[in-house]
């Protein structure tokens, strides 16, 4: 028997449960809003489907209200928890992504105008500082928290980004005509 392929959504999901205990869809939305959701960007739509699809794996277990609103509410079991473990201590990550929507239309900046091209620089430099603010004000009431030490990591990496795109799109608003 093939053991059933795992997308980065579904270790997502495995550890968030394994994190914050039983959780409904819902509260795990709301965990990734308030955390994972500035550097892993994804369709929350996927934190409906995914927690019924690893339960049918065996991963997860749901116990679901039998009446009202009938929410469902997943608990990890223990093949969920050893399927985590081995994906966690796998030392292989993939390439990184960057799909930075703003590198996308410069690239075909040619085809607009030059001043279209001067308020897109302006524009992600508005939005880079305002990214960059509120990572800084994150840090500060993390950085301090033991049990914070690898979001904390995390977010480090992310004030980095911001920090460079920031950088980045000053540049290029400055080289533009406009």
């Amino acid at each position: 028997m093939s053991t059933p392929r795992l997308s980065h959504t579904s270790y997502l999901v495995l550890g968030l449960v394994a994190g914050l205990g039983p959780a409904t869809p819902y509260e795990l939305k709301q965990m990734v809003n308030a955390s994972l959701g500035y550097f892993w960007p994804f369709p929350h739509s996927q934190l409906y489907s995914e927690p019924d699809r690893l339960t049918e794996l065996g991963l997860l277990e749901v116990d679901q209200e039998d009446e009202g609103r009938r929410r469902k509410r997943y608990s990890i079991t223990e093949s969920g928890r050893a399927a985590l473990k081995t994906w966690l201590h796998d030392p292989e990550a993939g390439r990184a992504e960057v799909k930075e929507p703003g590198l996308l239309k410069l690239f075909f900046g040619a085809l607009a105008d030059g001043e279209d091209m001067t308020r897109l620089a302006q524009a992600r430099v508005k939005l880079y500082a305002a990214e960059l603010a509120r990572y800084e004000a994150i840090e500060k009431d993390i950085a301090d928290e033991a049990d914070m030490r690898y979001p904390y990591a995390t977010l480090r990496l992310g004030i980095a980004w911001a920090k460079a795109c920031l950088t980045f799109w000053e540049e290029i608003a400055e080289r533009l005509p406009g």
